[in-house]
C-alpha cells in the first residue's frame, strides 16, 4: 500500500477509490434541492461574514466547501430515507455535533470532491473521530455513497497518509490526514 501512495494523488486515488466506485449507490439530487441547498450556502456565507475570522477571507472557497458538503448530507439522506439535514442559519458554535445526531446516530458526513480523499483530524489517543459515511462529489447533482467508516476505522493512524493530502495550509496546520482506505467501508445504515 505505501508503495501506491508513494504514486501521488491521482494514481492513489484511482487504486483506492476508484476501483470501487461502481459499486457505491450513486444519488442524483434534483434540481429543486441543488438551488435550495446554493440559496442556504448564501445565507451562511453572509452570517460568517458577520463572524469575521477565517470565513471572511475567502467567501468563495467557503461556499465551494458548502455546497459539496450539504450536497453530500442531502445525498445521504436521500439514500437511508430519514430527515437529518438541518437548514438553520445561527452561531458556528451550535453547530459542533454529528450530521445525523437529528435521525439517531452519531454519524457525521464527509463528502469530497472527486479525485480528493477525505480529510479528517488525525486520530490520536487524546481524541478521536466520529464514524463517517464518506460520499464522493461527481457533479452539482451526482454523488456516491461510499460507505460508513466505523468508529475504529476512523480511529486508527494507519487508515491515513499526509502524502495524500492537496492542500499546503492543511498540512502546515498538521491536525488533519487524508483517509484512504475505502476497502474498509461498510455499508451505509
Amino acid at each position: 500500500m505505501r508503495s501506491k501512495i508513494l504514486e501521488g494523488i491521482e494514481p492513489s486515488f484511482n487504486h483506492f477509490v476508484g476501483q470501487h466506485l461502481d459499486s457505491y449507490p450513486k444519488v442524483s439530487l434534483s434540481t429543486d434541492k441543488e438551488a435550495q441547498i446554493r440559496s442556504f450556502v448564501k445565507k451562511v456565507i453572509e452570517k460568517k461574514r458577520q463572524e469575521g475570522g477565517q470565513y471572511f477571507k475567502d467567501p468563495k472557497s467557503l461556499a465551494k466547501r458548502y455546497l459539496t458538503g450539504w450536497g453530500g448530507e442531502c445525498a445521504v439522506e436521500q439514500h437511508i430515507g430519514k430527515l437529518f439535514v438541518d437548514f438553520s442559519v445561527g452561531n458556528s458554535n451550535d453547530y459542533y455535533v454529528p450530521d445525523l445526531r437529528s435521525a439517531g446516530y452519531e454519524v457525521g458526513v464527509k463528502t469530497v470532491n472527486m479525485g480528493d480523499f477525505p480529510l479528517l483530524r488525525k486520530p490520536t489517543p487524546s481524541s478521536s473521530n466520529t464514524p463517517q459515511i464518506i460520499v464522493i462529489r461527481e457533479s452539482r447533482y451526482e454523488f456516491y455513497i461510499c460507505g460508513l467508516a466505523t468508529y475504529d476505522v476512523v480511529n486508527d493512524p494507519n487508515n491515513f497518509s499526509q502524502l495524500l493530502v492537496r492542500s499546503g495550509g492543511v498540512l502546515e496546520v498538521g491536525v488533519k490526514s487524508a483517509f484512504y482506505r475505502f476497502d474498509l467501508l461498510s455499508p451505509p445504515l
